[in-house]
């Protein structure tokens, strides 16, 4: 038998698909590793196994069954890896897995059994490649309490051929589940698109309330100066009073605007101003000659 086409191989306790395979690892056909496989690859043909020499056709065509094709393998076991199925557009997931499960209520085998967390039945699988399912497999299903999704290797769809005895009502139900799920996420979808329409308006608010922030806090800064420079001419204005009060306190008089205006001048006249910057603040010193 020609196992050129065969994708999955058992690697010790691993299930290892073709593209994931190396040279450097033995192969095996089954689970139990009776039935060694040889990797192969060239620099032309692509990857493949093939039998070893000792291994008789016998063997193989056993552990394949009287009629299933290399093809028919390759999508049951990747079923069985995957643990999925795609419904509709959508996607039923299971927890566990198991290929050529045994139903002991119908005495009949499925090519993949899925599970849930719980271990329990969940969905059968059988892959439809020559031989379709007939009215009387699909009557034995029925008697089940799970559904039973064919998957048609020709056309890569797949569809429920038996909902079980509740099947219909726990489909019904997911799918229901589903449509709400759908509808929550197109609401939220919505409110997103809503969302990114805003967000240029609040970047314009922002930086205008940015822009009013900086010229505020320059007018801040103005204001501040002229609080300076007012607590300066107010500083000079003590001063001159006081220089007055020491004038009339040696017996002096000052009666006349003259003759302030004459002390105000000479005050100026013999005063340095000096700022000096220290630690980041103006300072103001005054020094009489």
């Amino acid at each position: 038998m020609n196992l050129k086409n065969l994708q999955w191989a058992y690697c010790e306790n691993e299930f290892r698909h073709i593209t994931g395979a190396s040279k450097d690892e033995n192969y095996f056909l089954d689970k139990l590793n009776k039935i060694p496989l040889i990797y192969c690859k060239g620099e032309v043909n692509k990857p493949y196994w093939r039998k070893e020499p000792n291994v008789h056709d016998d063997l193989i065509k056993k552990h394949f069954g009287r009629s299933e094709s290399i093809e028919h393998y390759n999508t049951k076991m990747y079923f069985t890896q995957h643990k999925q199925v795609e419904y509709e557009e959508n996607i039923i997931k299971a927890e566990f897995s198991e290929s050529e499960y045994y139903i002991k209520q119908i005495n009949k085998r499925v090519d993949v059994m899925f599970f849930d967390v719980n271990r329990e039945p969940l969905l059968g699988v059988e892959v439809y490649k020559t031989n379709k399912k007939t009215n009387e497999d699909i009557n034995k299903f029925e008697k089940l309490n799970f559904p039973i999704y064919e998957y048609n290797y020709n056309t890569k769809k797949g569809e429920f051929i038996s909902f079980g005895g509740n099947g219909i009502k726990q489909i019904e139900s997911i799918k229901r589940e589903i449509n709400n799920v759908n509808e929550l996420i197109n609401g939220y979808k919505r409110r997103i698109i809503g969302a990114n329409k805003h967000i240029p308006i609040l970047r314009k608010r922002v930086d205008l309330e940015k822009q009013k922030y900086f010229e505020e806090k320059k007018q801040i800064s103005l204001l501040e100066y002229e609080v300076e420079v007012f607590k300066d001419e107010f500083s000079i204005s003590r001063e001159i009073e006081q220089v007055k009060q020491e004038i009339e306190g040696f017996g002096g008089t000052v009666e006349s605007e003259e003759e302030i205006s004459i002390w105000e001048e000479k005050w100026n006249n013999n005063r340095d101003v000096e700022i000096i910057n220290q630690n980041g603040r103006d300072l103001y010193t005054t020094r009489l000659y």
